[in-house]
């Protein structure tokens, strides 16, 4: 029977295959502070939700005892099935569009914005493929009424529910602000480490490898900081869609909503536990 199984030594397959399971590892060890975040930065989509928490731990505390010993982990297998065709899609179609662009290893600026452009329309096309389970995982997720008050028993039951209120458009509610979240968190990112490359790296002090661990966690905390507010903005569009009462009639009504019911603190609700998500990630990935 082993000589069946002798593609998975295959040096693509077998990366393919440690890959997935680092990414389900660190998905599953996250999840619960993912869904607390989740819920947080979505539960005011409506004016009354079934229950309102007032911080990750209110969560974390008494989640459990409301949909039970596993509910931290609710949607955490989409959110670990997601990497298949995620990488499927990289590999045999984001190189094709990247292909399409002629990009250098020169470094001046005419080759940057080409590469940028190429990697985003990259991206997009990838996001494409995977966005309805992104779209299942966060309605699964930020649902914290008790079990018996509970939206959706299962992503099948959610997916049905979302074609028949919208059709194919209901899966892909909040796209364009998620490709223009993931724009600003890589550029964020990559002009954050380029500055800290410029800068401090160059002094003693930030040399050791204790240093960089910290440096590269804040530069990912900063980064998704800074794109937070689009994250939040897509994920109540994405909480909203299929209602037969629609609370908001667009982006901008979301962001004026927002605006005057929470304040700018609305857009960053949750936002502490992209710090917990980012340092224990890396960890995690230490020793891995």
């Amino acid at each position: 029977m082993a000589e069946h199984f002798t593609f998975l030594h295959h040096e693509p397959w077998s990366s393919f295959i440690s890959g997935f399971i680092t990414h389900t590892a660190i998905k599953t060890v996250l999840a619960p502070i993912d869904r607390a975040g989740v819920i947080l930065q979505t539960q005011d989509y409506t004016e009354a939700p079934v229950v309102r928490y007032n911080s990750a731990t209110e969560v974390l505390k008494t989640l459990p005892s409301k949909q039970g010993k596993l509910s931290f982990w609710r949607g955490n297998l989409i959110h670990c099935l997601r990497y298949i065709p995620n990488q499927l899609a990289n590999v045999y179609l984001a190189g094709r569009i990247r292909s399409v662009f002629k990009v250098s290893g020169s470094g001046d600026t005419s080759n940057l914005v080409t590469r940028f452009i190429s990697s985003e329309l990259a991206s997009a096309a990838v996001l494409l493929c995977v966005y309805p389970l992104d779209v299942a995982y966060i309605r699964l997720a930020a649902d914290g009424s008790p079990a018996t008050l509970l939206e959706n028993q299962g992503p099948t039951d959610l997916l049905s529910q979302l074609y028949k209120s919208g059709g194919v458009s209901a899966f892909y509610s909040g796209f364009f602000l998620t490709v223009l979240a993931l724009s600003v968190y890589r550029g964020s990112y990559y002009w954050l480490y380029k500055l800290y490359k410029n800068t401090l790296s160059k002094r003693k002090e930030f040399a050791g490898d204790g240093a960089k661990f910290l440096m590269s966690t804040l530069i990912a905390v900063a980064s998704a900081l800074i794109s937070y507010p689009l994250d939040t903005i897509r994920k109540r569009l994405i909480m909203d869609e299929g209602r037969p009462k629609r609370h908001y009639t667009g982006i901008f009504d979301c962001i004026a909503k927002i605006l005057e019911r929470e304040g700018i603190s609305g857009f960053f609700k949750g936002g502490y536990c992209v710090l917990l998500r980012e340092f224990i990630g890396k960890l995690i990935l230490l020793f891995v």
